[in-house]
């Protein structure tokens, strides 16, 4: 039987499989990875922890999971997309609470990137035993990067607008692998320079894992005289009032030179990338 799953691991391995070396004390673990529907991703990383609460793997895998000889134990897996962007790994004490970053701005302190295709999940309690009977978990990745798009009408502007800046507080900056969930740390701000789309109309997107707390939308606007007017109201209830499948809300802001800007804010859920054009 052993010899007959080592043969199975080999043909596992010349389709792009990952093993380990086998040793008496181990078992084989196979674990299958299902995606969000219609998301592709070139493969996954795997981190696999010990009941002693140590790494005892950090793999990379393809898409569709990982086979390998490991030690008899009980096993902790968390798992992320490959081509995550814009964020970093970091462990914690408890491993249920290591987390996905985002990537902060070097000029900006307190500033973050804007992060993209996050997929993430885990499962604790993985038992491997020794011997020959494979240990099979299936996991679910799912998204966890919310899609914010702006569409800003400068028409009512009394002078020339050249530029429109916006600004975003209260940006969640990390996720639990586990679960994709908060992971509770300062919240941080994600800066975006709007284009102009024609007819004094703007449009910019910001990308992010989330917000909380309360929300301030800064948009500076900057003239063609060189002088800018900027305003900083609060949206937390707007934001919030966005149904977990998407919605559209509609915000007219007063900048501080009297002009005005009717800001409309989309953002499409689901369990792809939230993409909102």
């Amino acid at each position: 039987m052993r010899r007959l799953y080592l043969l199975l691991l080999v043909v596992g391995l010349a389709t792009g499989c990952i093993r380990q070396p086998v040793h008496e004390c181990d078992g084989p673990l196979n674990i299958s990875l299902v995606w969000p529907e219609n998301q592709q991703v070139p493969g996954a990383k795997i981190w696999l922890y010990s009941s002693s609460g140590l790494l005892h793997l950090m793999t990379e895998c393809p898409a569709g999971g990982y086979q390998g000889f490991v030690p008899a134990d009980t096993y902790t897996v968390l798992v992320v997309n490959s081509d995550y962007a814009n964020a970093t790994y970091a462990s914690r004490d408890a491993v249920q609470n290591s987390t996905i970053q985002v990537a902060a701005r070097s000029t900006d302190p307190g500033t973050i990137q804007q992060v993209d295709r996050v997929f993430c999940t885990g499962a604790g309690s993985v038992v491997v035993q020794q011997g020959d009977q494979p240990t099979g978990i299936t996991l679910y990745p799912k998204n966890t990067v919310k899609r914010l798009h702006f569409l800003l009408d400068a028409s009512s502007a009394t002078a020339e607008i050249v530029g429109l800046d916006l600004c975003m507080t209260g940006i969640i900056p990390s996720v639990r692998v586990m679960d994709g969930s908060d992971a509770g740390d300062t919240p941080k701000r994600v800066v975006v320079t709007a284009e102009e789309t024609g007819g004094w109309t703007y449009a910019a997107d910001m990308s992010m894992f989330g917000w909380r707390d309360d929300n301030a939308f800064t948009i500076t606007a900057r003239y063609a005289d060189g002088t800018e007017a900027i305003t900083a109201p609060l949206v937390t209830t707007q934001l919030q009032g966005l149904p977990e499948e998407g919605g559209t809300v509609n915000v007219t802001l007063a900048l501080s030179n009297g002009d005005e800007l009717v800001v409309r804010v989309t953002w499409e859920g689901g369990s792809g990338e939230g993409t909102v054009f």
